[in-house]
């Protein structure tokens, strides 16, 4: 789970304070977390769905993956969900590095063409460093 999720208090009185988001996506607090967007929490939702029909498997939300450069740890990337396509597992973790299976699937679901910089540069690293892509799913309002 990300280290940084806002408490239920904290989504309560930014609503009530009628803050708004800075890309203009709405906090959605539910019993499983706080999802930054209603459109991550629909894919999770149809993640959950898909899991329980037995398409995919080992789902896990909010895997915290290191991105290391010449043996440093640099940061972390923070996958909207992690999940194999067959029964074995996606990946093996051990401290601060992954081993990644064939058969993982890395998500994050993003608004339109919202991609900050942050972002573009963690899925060029992630790529580099494990050798596939991050499955971007677009949602747009509509």
């Amino acid at each position: 789970m990300r280290k940084n999720l806002i408490s239920k208090q904290e989504y309560l009185e930014s609503v009530k304070s009628g803050k708004k988001s800075k890309y203009k996506n709405s906090f959605v607090y539910t019993e499983e977390g706080v999802f930054r967007s209603k459109a991550e929490y629909a894919r999770w939702k149809e993640l959950k769905l898909l899991e329980k029909s037995g398409e995919i498997f080992h789902l896990e939300r909010e895997a915290s993956i290191p991105l290391i450069a010449n043996g440093n740890l640099v940061g972390h990337y923070c996958a909207d969900a992690v999940y194999s396509k067959s029964e074995t597992i996606p990946y093996k973790r051990s401290q601060n590095e992954i081993l990644f299976f064939p058969n993982a699937i890395v998500e994050d679901t993003k608004g339109g063409e919202m991609r900050t910089d942050l972002f573009k540069w963690k899925a060029k690293h992630f790529l580099a460093q494990y050798g596939f892509d991050i499955k971007l799913n677009k949602a747009y309002k509509g």
